[in-house]
């Protein structure tokens, strides 16, 4: 079900009246392009332009959950984004962006090692979303395993892993493109690792990222070098401790 149409109906969304209007997929297609960023590693894009898009200046309502979510998931820290997830998964019930919140929280919980929450989570997930992406996928259980995390490393009191960062060389709907790509980079002396990402429940993507780096300036020698090689600038993430996109 298009996730707008059911807002509208059931009046969540009451500036989107007609089901399948222009305006309803000019959102709908806004708020895939904006999480197609975020994937990218593009947060600052996002965070300037969003502005512009919400209430009295663009067509996405400020009570749309799709909009909440996304305010977590460019959130500056582990607690606002928290915040955020729940306010779509409790606050704002039976939505359509309930189980991408619940995936979030689930990341968070897993990866601040609550064990206890992210079980609880879990198996709200299995009951109410049997046939989310985030379950048929595997997505959660390889969250769980590690195998889409990083090395966990010290946090400060915001949640962000301190002064490291990492080089995003590519974002593929395919794992076998990414594994391509991450073979190149290992023949030329790289190290890197590919990260499962799923966003909005619909777009899974293997993220390639390469190294760890304590200032950004330590990274662009490297940027550089990856450039040579495979003709792809790579984009700087800033590594959180409690997320995973």
């Amino acid at each position: 079900m298009n996730k707008f149409w059911f807002l509208a109906c059931i009046g969540i969304l009451p500036i989107l009246t007609v089901p399948g209007s222009a305006r309803a997929q000019e959102v709908d297609a806004m708020l895939d392009q904006y999480i197609r960023k975020i994937s990218e590693g593009r947060y600052d894009e996002v965070r300037r332009s969003l502005p512009a898009s919400v209430g009295r200046s663009g067509p996405i309502h400020r009570d749309n959950p799709g909009f909440v979510y996304l305010e977590g998931l460019i959130a500056p820290d582990g607690r606002t984004a928290l915040r955020m997830f729940r306010m779509v998964s409790d606050s704002l019930p039976d939505n359509p962006w309930r189980d991408d919140a619940l995936a979030r929280i689930f990341e968070i919980y897993t990866n601040l090692n609550d064990r206890g929450g992210a079980a609880e989570v879990f198996r709200t997930m299995q009951t109410e979303y049997p046939r989310t992406a985030y379950i048929t996928t595997g997505y959660l259980d390889r969250v769980e395993r590690g195998a889409t995390g990083g090395e966990t490393t010290i946090a400060d009191s915001a949640g962000r892993i301190v002064a490291v960062y990492a080089i995003q060389v590519g974002a593929f709907s395919v794992m076998e493109n990414a594994e391509k790509l991450a073979g190149r980079l290992r023949a030329a002396g790289f190290s890197p690792v590919i990260y499962d990402n799923l966003l909005d429940g619909k777009h899974l993507l293997h993220l390639v990222w390469v190294g760890n780096f304590d200032r950004t300036e330590d990274a662009e020698p490297v940027v550089r070098e990856i450039e040579k090689v495979t003709g792809i600038r790579g984009v700087l993430r800033e590594r959180m401790i409690w997320r995973r996109w």
